[in-house]
């Protein structure tokens, strides 16, 4: 019996994969707060710009991710959820066969 079976037997086969993505995504939502902390506690007059029609967020080349998202949502639940979607999305992305030229 070889420990696939073993683990199919035991219910524990996938574990180590949903824990590190479970991981990934609790360090990506650590350092997104406490930067979102350290803007809202910047000295002098803060405002978030309202979006002008037709044009998208800037995103800024070689800044860390935190940088280049929204707003932290206000409950962690909300921002775990959103870097859920964001990390599935890029996972189909890189899963899709590249189109035929």
């Amino acid at each position: 019996m070889t420990f696939s079976h073993v683990a199919d037997r035991i219910g524990a086969t996938g574990v180590r994969e949903r824990r590190v993505r479970a991981y990934s995504v609790e360090r990506d939502a650590y350092t997104w707060w406490p930067a979102e902390e350290q803007w809202m506690r910047t000295a002098g007059r803060r405002r978030r710009t309202a979006a002008i029609a037709g044009q998208g967020r800037l995103i800024l080349a070689g800044a860390p991710s935190h940088v280049n998202r929204p707003r932290y949502p206000r409950d962690h639940q909300t921002a775990r959820a959103h870097l859920r979607m964001q990390r599935d999305a890029a996972v189909t992305r890189a899963l899709r066969p590249a189109a035929a030229a």
